[in-house]
């Protein structure tokens, strides 16, 4: 199958992670969660039972980790955006 995104719009940093959220496939989540501001993703996550992975490049701040048994990512928004 070929990928539906060109190469010069998949722009990968040197260590392997999508360059705009710093993030590989394998810190991903099935779930993903997101919130409106940044500073909220630490709120939230703090009620994880585990935080398997945390980054943040920019503005982008983004937990990976495990509640009730499910895995969720949780990853703010642009700030144009609302859900």
């Amino acid at each position: 199958m070929a990928n539906p995104i060109a190469e010069s719009e998949l722009i990968i940093n040197e260590r392997g992670a999508i360059y705009h959220l710093n993030l590989r496939p394998e810190e991903l989540a099935p779930t993903i969660i997101t919130v409106g501001d940044p500073d909220r993703v630490s709120e939230v996550s703090k009620h994880f039972d585990k935080v398997e992975f945390t980054t943040q490049h920019r503005e982008f701040v983004t937990h990976t980790g495990f509640w009730a048994i499910k895995e969720f990512l949780l990853y703010p928004p642009a700030s144009d955006q609302t859900i």
